[in-house]
């Protein structure tokens, strides 16, 4: 690292400041009404790419990026809620 070079956190630092983003995030954009959510098995087929329609793709990011606990749905799959279909 050059003279010119600033650190600002270390590398613990950063991913500390990461989590407490994540709570935050988690905490603060939650939609406890499901008001306007797709249907799980669409997030489903974000997680697996597998949304061919590259608006509902967009859709989908977007509504994932207002709302925590599809976000986290789509980071963590293994905690979704299971559906009939699969």
């Amino acid at each position: 690292m050059s003279n010119d070079e600033v650190t600002y956190f270390s590398e613990e630092d950063d991913r500390n400041l990461e989590e407490s983003f994540v709570a935050d995030f988690n905490s603060s954009y939650s939609n406890p009404y499901r008001k306007g959510y797709p249907d799980p098995k669409m997030i489903r087929d974000l997680v697996f790419k597998r949304i061919k329609d590259k608006e509902k793709l967009s859709e989908i990011k977007e509504h994932c990026v207002k709302c925590s606990l599809c976000s986290r749905e789509a980071r963590f799959p293994e905690n979704r809620p299971a559906t009939d279909n699969g």
